[in-house]
């Protein structure tokens, strides 16, 4: 029995009490049912349905002389024709009840019913209905005639039930669909309150350990043993970091909350970013990392910044990951949208190319599924990776491709198309690359009043926005940031939006309710990613919301959108993309002799380390500067450049 359409099974027939006869259908059957009396020339034409101990005349023929009435019940285990008929699973034929003694106490001849011809009725899946029968007051033998016009007018009433049965059907699996439904839309909400409190208790001391690892590495005098330590602290806290931000976008993903964020990107300043943090993870494995961008590449695009950063990071990382010799070669490339309605668009290439373990046509099919990771490799990380980079790349409306052989390495190439942008504005995407050294010609004191209950993160804020002029107070809470309010009269609010006793929303609103003449800019920093938090926020009057743990750039860059202010940054010297100076080339010909040249190029080329140290640190001492520099450039990784300098010099 179909367990879908709950019977009930305390009588001696498994009965569907639950399924209803339509009304149209009732007056289908009953137009059956007369008609069948008046062919047949009989005053009862009946369709009976079994209940648990009674049996009900559901339909019966409209003849003036029929006996029986709609809705009439009579009790089974009393020697009906019916029972028989339900119980055999047949046709029964009685001409005369009174000359057979099996019917001979049969209630229907107390009716003056003596002749019965019946067959049964079946739902679908092969349980009782009931009867559709003929009754007469007379002897009468039903020829075959009879009986196939009864088995015509059977089948019929059979037709109509099997729709009924499979529209209950198609309502209890719709039903199962709202439960479902329901079940896991709760089974979501749990999961975005699991991940809201995740996020939060793991970017509130990344926040801190992020940002004062940072500052402290900004700080004059520290060894270079402290600050390796320091640089190692980050790139952890970085790959943690990453790792958290995998789960939470694969869940946006997956709840289709991951939304296409564009803005002008400063392509070739990406791309340079994205090697300094893959470089070190490369010289690690001494394998070499080549970047070849087309000169065709624009500068500047209209993009996702966020999602071409972990396409290009999730990409190179997963090449160097499992590459053990040879290297890794990025190659980017543009080509021009020929389509008019997309004039002023290229189509951009990102193609990543290893020397690693590559993959059978079977496991590159796998790769893209979220938490899929090659059998027997043990390797760190989530498994959402590419899962979540072929996500992005269509979400940004591109294409991922996959060339791999076991043995021989793997190519991913990535392609999609953004608006090409002049480097006109670049001047505040700049701005975003520069480390802010004080405020620029303040006449007047700014205040800023920064609420937050987590200490550490509370005195890293304060001593990011003090040692740049500004005037900061500390509270622990909303309670204290509104009673502060009156009496400091903040001309800027770093509020945090969960902290006890008063949210940070609830005090937004209140600050801005009261305010009177002075109207502070409020900005909220979160670490949750609860489902329309950020809204809420920005409904109460937050001007902008930041996620922890957040860039210093990001701070100084909303203070200086909203309170019209300008900063003064620290003179980087015409700097590379590391931060490090650029090297005279004629000044390096002079100070170095040229056997020490060939030494250090042949070092480079082979990515051996600890040779490259030695050789610079072997420059003699009235050189000290140039070695200085060459071993900053060392430090970090930068060997492409030093290669470029060494051989400039020798070709010289």
């Amino acid at each position: 029995m179909n367990a879908i359409l709950d019977a009930d099974c305390t009588g001696k027939y498994t009965i569907l009490n639950n399924l209803q006869i339509p009304e149209n259908i009732q007056q289908s059957w009953q137009k059956t049912i007369d008609l069948m009396a008046q062919a047949m020339g009989v005053p009862a034409g009946l369709i009976m349905r079994v209940h648990q101990k009674q049996i009900e005349v559901c339909i019966a023929s409209s003849n003036s002389d029929n006996v029986y009435e709609p809705n009439e019940l009579a009790d089974l285990h009393t020697g009906l024709y019916c029972e028989t008929v339900m119980s055999s699973n047949d046709t029964l034929l009685v001409p005369n009840a009174l000359t057979d003694p099996v019917w001979a106490n049969n209630p229907d001849v107390k009716l003056n019913m003596i002749s019965y011809l019946g067959m049964p009725l079946r739902w679908p899946n092969s349980e009782v209905f009931g009867t559709i029968c003929v009754l007469d007051g007379k002897e009468n033998h039903y020829n075959d005639q009879y009986k196939e016009l009864l088995r015509e007018f059977q089948q019929s009433v059979q037709l109509s039930l099997k729709t009924i049965y499979e529209n209950q059907l198609l309502i209890n699996a719709q039903d199962e669909l709202i439960k479902s439904k329901e079940k896991a839309e709760a089974a979501c909400k749990a999961k975005s309150v699991f991940l809201a409190n995740m996020s939060h208790e793991l970017r509130t001391p990344l926040n801190a350990i992020l940002g004062f690892s940072k500052m402290l590495q900004e700080e004059s005098g520290l060894s270079d043993n402290s600050l390796d330590d320091l640089q190692a602290i980050r790139f952890s806290g970085e790959h943690l970091l990453r790792l958290i931000n995998d789960v939470l976008d694969m869940s946006k993903i997956e709840a289709g909350r991951m939304d296409y964020d564009e803005s002008e990107v400063e392509l070739l300043q990406t791309i340079k970013d994205v090697g300094q943090l893959i470089r070190p993870k490369a010289v690690e494995k001494e394998l070499s990392y080549t970047v070849d961008i087309s000169p065709n590449v624009p500068q500047f695009v209209r993009s996702d910044l966020i999602k071409i950063r972990q396409i290009l990071i999730n990409l190179l990382s997963n090449a160097v990951k499992y590459t053990e010799s040879g290297g890794v070669i990025m190659k980017v490339w543009s080509e021009p949208v020929l389509s008019t309605e997309d004039q002023g668009f290229q189509k951009l290439y990102f193609e990543v190319k290893d020397s690693g373990l590559g993959m059978t046509p079977e496991q590159a099919q796998e790769i893209f599924k979220p938490f899929e990771q090659i059998s027997g490799r043990a390797i760190e990380g989530t498994g959402l990776g590419l899962a979540i980079t072929s996500k992005f790349v269509g979400l940004m409306g591109g294409e991922i491709q996959v060339h791999s052989e076991p043995n021989k390495g793997s190519t991913f190439t990535v392609s999609f198309s953004s608006q090409v942008v002049l480097a006109n504005d670049s001047e505040k995407l700049n701005r975003e690359q520069r480390r802010v050294a004080s405020l620029k010609n303040s006449q007047k004191t700014i205040r800023v009043l920064i609420a937050e209950d987590q200490k550490h993160n509370r005195n890293l804020l304060k001593k990011l926005l003090g040692r740049v002029g500004f005037d900061v107070l500390t509270v622990n809470n909303g309670a204290q940031a509104i009673a502060a309010v009156p009496s400091y009269q903040p001309d800027f609010i770093w509020l945090d939006i969960r902290m006890p006793e008063v949210n940070g929303i609830d005090a937004c609103q209140r600050i801005l309710s009261n305010a009177s003449a002075k109207v502070p800019v409020v900005a909220a920093i979160t670490t949750s990613i609860a489902p329309g938090e950020d809204q809420k926020a920005l409904d109460a009057g937050c001007k902008v919301v930041l996620l922890k743990p957040y860039q210093e750039d990001e701070i100084f860059a909303t203070m200086a959108d909203y309170l019209n202010i300008e900063y003064n940054y620290v003179d980087e010297l015409d700097q590379c993309e590391t931060g490090l100076p650029n090297l005279d080339l004629s000044e390096l010909v002079l100070m170095l002799d040229r056997q020490l040249l060939m030494e250090l190029q042949q070092a480079l080329e082979s990515l051996d380390s600890e040779n490259i140290n030695r050789i610079i640190n072997s420059i003699p001492a009235e050189n000290s500067e140039t070695a200085n520099e060459l071993m900053e450039l060392a430090k970090a990784f930068e060997f492409e450049r030093l290669i470029e300098l060494v051989e400039t010099a020798l070709c010289d």
